[in-house]
């Protein structure tokens, strides 16, 4: 409408008129001061973007509310929060803030990006897009790392027959086709196996829940020697220390 010479005031006023908005919104939008896709519209690089995909993949959810594209995560794990706030803060170019939440002993992380907003509703519509044929070797470690932040666990495995407890690790998801695409990238980016397994809740309307889990001692050395995931506290540290220095003999 600019570039058709139109005043300020007839732009305001016919946005107005057409959708609906709030005059102030439109002088606003009119200004550059706000996008009509939320504060920040774009991304300002995709530095970390595949990990931020994962997250919000795994745990993540959207909505979009008068003007605005909200992403973000509500999480139990503060360091999780900050690790995803800081990656976020290098997609979006400003900084994002992991916040706690007054009701509930949970942590949040929120944005308004409308290329953001687009990129994940297309993602969990066509999982297509992640597939190990589309994407690089370094995106698909970024994504495993943070679908595992978001859905993973480190399992100690104690049992009265070992003296060093194994380690299994484990992603967990009501979707069975995105752990198909974790399959498939944790196979073509780093040669690990992977099993499933399904879980089936009796009471009603609950989905089943499916495991992707990696038993294999060279497959779990492999997948730490190119991750970075907030999941291995310092205790689960020490075993999987333990377990990887751990000499394994066969008797005759």
């Amino acid at each position: 409408m600019k570039s058709k010479s139109l005043s300020r005031q007839s732009t305001v006023h016919l946005i107005k008129d057409k959708f609906d908005i709030p005059l102030s919104t439109c002088y606003l939008w009119f200004s550059g001061s706000q996008s009509p896709h939320g504060a920040l519209g774009k991304l300002k690089t995709r530095e970390n973007l595949f990990y931020v995909l994962g997250v919000l993949l795994g745990d993540g959810y959207a909505y979009n509310w008068q003007s605005s594209y909200k992403v973000g995560i509500l999480v139990k794990d503060e360091s999780f929060a900050k690790k995803f706030a800081e990656r976020l803060s290098t997609c979006t170019g400003g900084k994002v803030t992991a916040y706690p939440s007054r009701k509930r002993n949970l942590w949040f992380v929120k944005v308004g990006n409308h290329e953001l907003f687009t990129l994940f509703k297309d993602f969990k519509s066509n999982l297509n897009l992640v597939k190990d044929e589309t994407i690089s070797k370094a995106h698909a470690l970024q994504f495993i790392e943070g679908f595992f932040d978001a859905e993973g666990c480190v399992k100690v495995v104690k049992e009265k027959a070992r003296k060093t407890p194994k380690i299994c690790l484990d992603f967990t998801n009501t979707n069975y086709e995105v752990l198909e695409v974790v399959q498939k990238l944790l196979r073509t980016s780093l040669n690990i196996e992977s099993g499933f397994s399904v879980q089936h809740d009796k009471r009603p309307n609950r989905k089943p829940v499916y495991h992707l889990r990696i038993y294999k001692k060279d497959y779990i050395r492999i997948f730490f020697e190119n991750m970075q995931t907030i999941k291995l506290n310092k205790e689960k540290a020490l075993h999987l220390k333990k377990w990887l220095q751990r000499d394994v003999t066969v008797k005759l």
